[in-house]
This record gives structure tokens, sequence and C-alpha cells, in this order.
């Protein structure tokens, strides 16, 4: 949606940034992994903007959430010592994020549809209104 791409890795990496001044700050190298998960879905979109429509929206969120869950939670298993480095303690970790999976697919797709939303309205309200005279 930006006219430049790299603007869809950077706008997102600093609202990580930002907010990393007023949370406490976690192991640098869970860090690193929520920032490369944070930049994942700007670099897919570019590379998927020839598909148009919905759907795959929709699907890029939903595996994008999902990557987001799978990479951040091991990054917390693996390097933050709060779980044993173990099986047991890795499906603790997963156990113990899956309350907020929902939260974090529905939030993603409520955000998508507003600002996918939001910018197709903005396109095409002059067509619109021209219409509904």
């Amino acid at each position: 949606m930006l006219r430049f791409p790299a603007l869809a890795i950077v706008v997102p990496l600093a609202a990580v940034a930002l907010s990393n001044l007023a949370l406490p700050l976690d192991d640098w190298r869970v860090s690193l992994v929520v920032y490369g998960a944070v930049a994942l879905p700007a670099i897919l979109g570019i590379l998927a903007r020839p598909w148009r429509g919905p759907l795959p929206v929709i699907a890029a969120t939903v595996a994008n959430s999902l990557v987001f869950f799978v990479v951040t939670n091991f990054a917390v298993w693996a390097f933050n010592g709060l779980y044993p480095r173990t099986l047991a303690g890795l499906t603790q970790c997963y156990t113990a994020a899956l309350p907020f999976l929902d939260r974090t697919v529905l939030g993603d797709l409520f955000w998508v549809t507003a600002l996918f939303g939001g910018a197709w309205l903005v396109q095409h309200a002059p067509a619109l209104m021209r219409g509904s005279s």
C-alpha cells in the first residue's frame, strides 16, 4: 500500500522500537526474533503484490499470525530461561501462550481489515459518492 516498499518494513519496526522504550526489554535474542517476525509480513506482502483480493490477504494474515506465535514463543523457550530446555518445557511454553493466540489472530485480522478496507474506501470514495447521487 505504501509508495516506497521499504517503508512497509521500516514503519512496523519503528513501532516496535518505540514500544520497547516503554516496555521492559527481553533478552536481545528474543527481541531480534520479534523484530524479524514483525518484518516478515511486510516482506511477504511485498512479494505477494501480484495476488489481489481479500482471500490472499486473509490467508497471509492468518499464516503470519501463526508464524509469529511459533517463532517468538520458540525464542522465549530457547533464550529466556523461563522454561526447561526440554520437549516438555517447549510444550509448556506454547501451552502458556495459547490464550493469546486467538487474540493475536483476531487482532491481526481486525487491523488488516481496517487498514486495507480504509485504503479501499479512500481510493473508491469519489466513485461511491458519484454513484449514490
